[in-house]
């Protein structure tokens, strides 16, 4: 159970934790003071955001409501530093039911919930045709039809090129990963489209795109600090000071580093050289095309100092072992490259895609943050990385420091605390340039 106010970096207040059955004229029932512990993940991986809450139960309010799996959940709080939320979700259902300390008149139980929109998007199918136009068009089209209930608005990064598809009775989450894989954003691009879901928006877009937009805010010392997205791996000891305290609540905790590389890993999954075998039916040839690393790396501000191999290894001991194979398109005279094919510009962009999307893995970073609402995935933050040494402490791990994505995120709310589980990307986003901002600070 939260505390009536937030006293500290890290707590929040709990204002409201109410589940309204389908039922309108049935009064909803206020759970704050009976949930243990809940949590809201969210991610630029995932199409909805979920969350649960852990209840213990001495009314019998699972059975006596009852909870049908058709009810809304409605969630207000209050973070640290001010910033209030109020946030619906769709109850769909109940899980670990169980007697509480094996006591006979206690029950403790799950509330599973996603986004309300996760639930209006699978009511429907999509049985729909679009003709000679741009991707960016089409899910605009369909975030307008069947997302028509939501109060969230969607950011569409524009593609090129234009299309023809008919989307075959997918969901309308299903139809949006069926664009995503086939945007072209041109050949400045490295045309890795996501469509995902956070408390505040939705988004289709590259992560590039969310690393320009959100950079402006980190921009300077002032803007991280205005807008709490500075933090640090090394935390000042017994420092009671102000500043003390600020760089506190500013420290990661339970920090774990990815693996930076792995040569068996990188030669079977094509991480710097894949190649594509394009099939002319009407010629019977194959022509193959084989992508370096070294040939995209200029659509993204990439540090030298993330590529943990040399360049004398990536051109004599890389294979090409990871294939894939399109078919050669024929146009109608006339008509632009791509248009009548079913995936368009496949062979533009299939090997930057498999590329980029295993780079962005390298060097990621799992760490806890004390919670703050206005963070979502998307989003940029500067993090002060130290090196681990022995009598040497404050260097800068120079392959670590500086610029990085939240890609997922776990807003994790236990008691009176508030603590946000994430996962961080710089790897083909940012570049040596972003760790000179703040060298000072350390």
């Amino acid at each position: 159970m939260a505390s009536n106010q937030a006293t500290q970096a890290g707590h929040y207040e709990l204002i409201s934790f109410k589940i309204r059955p389908m039922n309108e004229e049935v009064e909803g029932v206020e759970l704050n003071q009976i949930v243990t512990q809940w949590q809201i993940t969210e991610s630029i991986f995932r199409t909805n955001i979920t969350g649960s809450a852990t209840v213990l139960d001495a009314e019998g309010i699972a059975r006596t409501l009852p909870i049908l799996g058709e009810e809304m959940i409605i969630i207000e709080w209050k973070d640290f530093y001010g910033d209030r939320q109020k946030k619906e979700f769709f109850c769909y259902g109940v899980s670990d039911l169980s007697p509480y300390d094996n006591k006979d008149d206690m029950l403790s139980y799950r509330i599973n919930f996603t986004s309300i929109e996760h639930l209006t998007a699978h009511q429907d199918d999509v049985r729909q045709s679009f003709a000679d136009q741009p991707v960016s068009d089409m899910v605009q089209s369909v975030f307008d039809t069947y997302y028509d209930t939501s109060s969230k608005e969607i950011e569409i990064q524009p593609t090129v090129g234009n299309h023809t598809f008919a989307i075959p009775s997918l969901t309308p989450a299903a139809t949006m990963y069926f664009l995503a894989k086939r945007a072209y954003g041109g050949e400045d691009s490295t045309n890795n489209y996501l469509f995902f879901e956070t408390k505040e928006n939705f988004y289709f877009c590259t992560p590039e795109y969310l690393y320009e937009k959100y950079k402006d805010k980190v921009k300077s010392e002032k803007d991280l600090e205005e807008n709490n997205l500075l933090f640090y791996t090394t935390k000042v000891a017994d420092d009671n000071t102000p500043n003390g305290q600020l760089r506190n609540q500013q420290t990661v905790s339970d920090i774990t580093y990815g693996d930076p590389s792995n040569s068996l890993n990188e030669i079977s999954e094509g991480q710097y050289k894949t190649s594509m075998l394009e099939i002319d039916l009407i010629n019977r040839t194959t022509s193959r095309t084989i992508t370096q690393f070294e040939d995209i790396k200029s659509n993204m501000s990439i540090d030298e100092l993330a590529i943990p191999h040399s360049s004398k290894f990536l051109s004599e001991k890389m294979p090409v072992l990871d294939e894939v194979y399109v078919l050669k398109d024929y146009n109608v005279p006339g008509q632009e490259r791509g248009v009548n094919r079913h995936y368009p510009f496949y062979r533009e962009v299939i090997n930057s895609k498999k590329l980029f999307s295993t780079h962005m893995r390298k060097h990621a970073i799992n760490c806890s943050i004390k919670g703050r609402n206005p963070l979502i995935p998307g989003m940029v933050i500067f993090l002060m990385v130290d090196l681990v040494e022995v009598g040497d402490p404050g260097r800068p791990d120079v392959q670590r420091d500086g610029l990085h994505m939240v890609t997922d995120m776990t807003n994790f709310f236990y008691e009176d605390e508030f603590t946000q589980i994430i996962s961080l990307t710089k790897g083909g986003l940012s570049d040596s340039n972003d760790r000179s901002l703040f060298r000072g600070k350390r």
